[in-house]
């Protein structure tokens, strides 16, 4: 018996530094490297081989690393499980997940924290969250898209969604405050606070890029893969669809390269979701096209409206200089906010989203936008982060409408902004002058 527990043994340890060695990041795996999924047989003694591998590897940081990459395994199987409506694995996988996820906080309390190395793994930890993060928006998307629920199922996938978000949302507070108490030590240590914020900054931007590049790479082959289904459906029509996907990652790889990192994460999940829309609507239904193609087109009419509006309300000015009209308020808030972004970034081709105002206006916060209206859903402020939902009459039992412009803030929208900014300024909207201020607030 002691032989063959020592054989296992032994053969563990092979196993687990050859998989060290050899093993690509997860980070860089395709969905298809899932592994064994939960609707296998083997799929306990799978997370058994996992159980006894974390057994065995006994330094803290590598063994957080460990449940991190296997957490990002199971969203995987969330992704494949889900597209094959085979529901009771994906809260078998969802289940793992919280468990790896709830072990992963737990073991911060572990972690050193008394040098820049520490500081260093800290913010590595943060950037694995930040991709899962990633992953479970477009674990949401594909949801969305799926035209074959139930709204038993729909129901159960929404509150598998919310779980998943609030496992990773946890673990980043729990990264977060230990990072707080690593910058304590090392201030105490004589570190300069300039040079521990540059380090973040540093460190925090380079993750952030590599996701964001690694994420242009997936939706790439997500438009690959909605191309050969098009041409097998011969519903070749719908590839226009594509063609404007390739063209908003192009507009996310230039965010990326100028470090507007949240409008480039937000330009890839369009692309993504225009990239499986195509699949999520069944060939023949002729009305859903119909409806689709309205919808963009009068999306391109508000758009070219607004920009004839800018360019002849210009003209008008500088016209006639002596006209002094007085605005109403909201539409003076929005005038001013659109026409700075414009001066500073051009004018956009498919509306203003947040993003944008917060790359211009240094003053401005994600919170500001929250409960604000854009077209096809709106804006909420959850856990630090801005999240955008799509409004319920986007969806349909043959899945969800999508357009290019969904997350553009319209007329609505800017007034539930500046009642916001109101607020949180103390200034009462009176006239163009507390509009006036409010703005020189945000610069």
């Amino acid at each position: 018996m002691r032989k063959i527990i020592s054989f296992l043994i032994f053969l563990l340890l092979v196993v687990n530094v050859s998989a060290q060695g050899d093993a690509p990041d997860s980070a860089e795996l395709d969905d298809t490297d899932a592994g064994i999924t939960p609707d296998s047989a083997f799929y306990g003694l799978d997370n058994a081989w996992e159980k006894i591998s974390l057994a065995f590897t006994f330094n803290k940081e590598k063994k957080a690393e460990k449940e991190l990459k296997y957490a990002r395994e199971r969203l995987r199987e969330v992704k494949l499980m889900v597209e094959e409506n085979k529901l009771d694995a994906v809260q078998k996988a969802e289940e793992r997940h919280r468990k790896l996820i709830e072990n992963v906080r737990a073991r911060m309390d572990e972690i050193g924290e008394d040098d820049e190395e520490d500081l260093e793994t800290n913010l590595e930890f943060e950037n694995e969250i930040e991709e899962q993060e990633a992953e479970v928006d477009e674990i949401k998307t594909k949801i969305e898209i799926k035209g074959d629920l139930s709204a038993e199922q729909r129901e159960l996938l929404d509150k598998l969604i919310e779980s998943l978000k609030a496992n990773n949302q946890n673990v980043r507070l729990k990264i977060e405050s230990k990072r707080d108490e690593i910058k304590v030590k090392l201030k105490e240590r004589g570190v300069d606070e300039e040079k521990i914020r540059e380090k973040i900054n540093k460190k925090r931007d380079e993750g952030l890029e590599r996701a964001l590049k690694l994420r242009i790479e997936h939706v790439q082959r997500e438009i690959e893969k909605s191309g050969e289904y098009l041409e097998r459906n011969d519903r070749e029509e719908l590839k226009k669809h594509l063609e404007i996907a390739e063209e908003i990652l192009d507009d996310a790889d230039d965010a990326i390269e100028k470090n507007e990192f949240e409008n480039a994460k937000e330009l890839i999940l369009r692309a993504l979701k225009l990239a499986v829309s195509v699949r999520g609507e069944p060939a023949g239904i002729e009305e859903k096209k119909n409806e689709l193609k309205e919808a963009k087109k009068e999306v391109k009419e508000l758009l070219k409206e607004r920009r004839e509006k800018v360019e002849d309300e210009d003209k008008k000015e500088s016209e006639d200089e002596e006209i002094d009209e007085e605005k109403d308020e909201e539409d003076y808030f929005t005038e001013k906010m659109q026409n700075e972004v414009i001066n500073k970034r051009g004018m956009p081709i498919e509306g203003f989203t947040p993003s944008m105002f917060l790359d211009v206006f240094p003053k401005l916060e994600k919170k500001d936008f929250h409960g604000v209206k854009a077209f096809g859903g709106a804006y909420y402020y959850i856990g630090g982060e801005l999240k955008f939902e799509t409004s319920s009459d986007r969806f349909s039992d043959d899945g969800l409408m999508v357009s290019s412009a969904d997350g553009s803030v319209g007329e609505d929208g800017m007034e539930k902004l500046l009642e916001n900014l109101s607020q949180r300024f103390g200034v009462k909207i009176d006239g163009e002058k507390s509009v006036d201020r409010i703005v020189d607030h945000l610069k």
